[in-house]
């Protein structure tokens, strides 16, 4: 498994109800394409607060991408180029 041994935590989010926290998605890895902007990001962002890790696919823009992995937290993604 590309990502495996990372322990990801549900993050809060003020905005959110504290029951989407019960770490819904801790142990899964998702994909996400085009995850560096836009819908995707939003998508990788949501998806990490619920606990899940993700390898985020770009295509040309590295440093957006890698700046969301920092954002979500290197133990929990991976950016990967296509």
């Amino acid at each position: 498994m590309l990502v495996s041994g990372l322990q990801c935590s549900a993050r809060e989010d003020r905005y959110v109800p504290q029951i989407m926290f019960q770490s819904q998605l801790s142990g899964k890895v998702t994909l996400i394409t085009g995850g560096f902007k836009g819908i995707g990001k939003a998508t990788a962002q949501a998806l990490a607060k619920q606990g899940a890790q993700m390898v985020i696919n770009y295509s040309s823009d590295s440093s957006a991408a890698d700046e969301l992995v920092k954002e979500i937290g290197g133990d929990c993604a991976l950016a990967v180029k296509s």
